[in-house]
């Protein structure tokens, strides 16, 4: 189906909130206003006649887009861009595969607007944040109109309905990670080696991306039983359920061979 979409006058008025603090978005959250931060997603659906009373813009608030490496741990902002993740010395110096992956997301346009947390947020099963995130166990930071922050796997079946503040991302030494990401829309896979366990998480093959945590081992036994033991891929327009599988296999191999490369 195609979406054909509006001009910007299209947009139906609505009440714009510019909070410079996280807990005063989070509080206009959970009033039932709507966060901007890069708009890739949100303005197209306005121009597309989706309405909303309210909209609070995460602009403004600078903690969001720090990036802090503390603890073992990289905390990344919810507004952290693309082209932050992708170009930023402290995640180029901490997770150099995953800034490299994100140097060739989306188009240049996109990469400069596009957020973390909107990636995330967005709940698209074709996006790439939360496969690269479930493979790296990551945790989300929620913040709540109390002033609470919630901590939670980024894996989790379910997260807070609060405001997205930012992302903790392990630093295990000599962690690896791998995303192929050339068989978008068919099926997605990362991968990510650290402390002796090898995470996979598959994107596009699900109506949510799925997260897989084993020993290492060889490759290709490995992705045989773990493609094997999924739960029935999706099958659409664009690919059926048996060649998703199929290309989990052969992807899976794939990576677990390369992260066994010097």
């Amino acid at each position: 189906m195609q979406t054909v979409y509006g001009s910007h006058s299209a947009i139906a008025p609505f009440r714009l909130k510019r909070p410079s603090r996280i807990a005063d978005a989070a509080a206009a959250l959970a009033a039932g206003a709507v966060c901007l931060a890069g708009g890739v997603d949100l303005v197209p659906a306005l121009r597309a006649g989706r309405r909303v009373d309210e909209i609070v813009s995460l602009g403004g608030i600078g903690e969001l887009k720090a990036i802090e490496r503390r603890d073992g741990v990289l905390r990344v902002g919810a507004g952290v861009t693309y082209a932050q993740l992708a170009a930023d010395r402290a995640i180029a110096g901490a997770l150099p595969d995953l800034a490299a992956v994100w140097r060739g997301v989306a188009n240049v346009r996109v990469r400069h607007a596009a957020t973390i947390g909107g990636n995330l947020m967005a709940a698209n099963p074709l996006y790439d944040m939360l496969p690269a995130l479930m493979a790296l166990d990551a945790t989300l930071v929620f913040a709540g109109a109390d002033g609470r922050q919630q901590a939670v796997p980024a894996s989790a079946e379910r997260w807070p309905a609060d405001l997205l503040a930012f992302i903790d991302i392990p630093l295990v030494p000599e962690g690896r990670f791998r995303f192929e990401r050339g068989f978008k829309p068919v099926i997605s896979v990362a991968v990510a080696a650290a402390g002796g366990r090898v995470r996979a998480a598959f994107g596009c093959a699900f109506e949510r991306p799925l997260v897989r945590t084993f020993a290492p081992g060889d490759a290709e036994a490995l992705a045989a039983a773990i493609a094997d033991a999924l739960p029935e891929p999706v099958s659409d327009w664009i690919a059926g359920g048996a060649y998703r599988r199929k290309l989990a296999r052969v992807l899976l191999a794939r990576q677990l061979q390369s992260l066994g490369r010097p």
